[in-house]
């Protein structure tokens, strides 16, 4: 009688083990997609910092700036906008804001 009991006995902890080795295993899979998950998204991220540290030559933004000070831009966010040199000689930012008509 007690060598069937331990028989019983020594199965049911072979299904334990099992259950365990196999839940382990299970948490190691989850951990090492989770690792390759945010060092996938890790990468992504520092190739855009680096991407946005890169500055413009300094010939470039002066050029730009140059360009919205004289001739007008249509970049709704930037301040020079509809103030350019060449609209303030030839008259039409007078006419938009109803100056001459009080005037005359």
């Amino acid at each position: 009688m007690d060598a069937k009991r331990e028989h019983k006995r020594a199965t049911r902890r072979r299904g334990v083990v099992l259950i365990l080795v196999l839940g382990m295993l299970g948490l190691l899979a989850l951990i090492g997609v989770t690792f390759a998950s945010f060092s996938g998204q890790a990468q992504v991220a520092a190739s855009y910092a680096a991407q946005s540290v890169q500055a413009l030559p300094p010939e470039q933004v002066f050029d730009f700036g140059l360009s919205a000070l004289i001739n007008d831009n249509d970049i709704p966010n930037n301040a020079a906008r509809g103030h350019s040199i060449k609209r303030d000689m030839d008259g039409n930012d007078a006419l938009n804001n109803h100056y001459l008509g009080s005037v005359l």
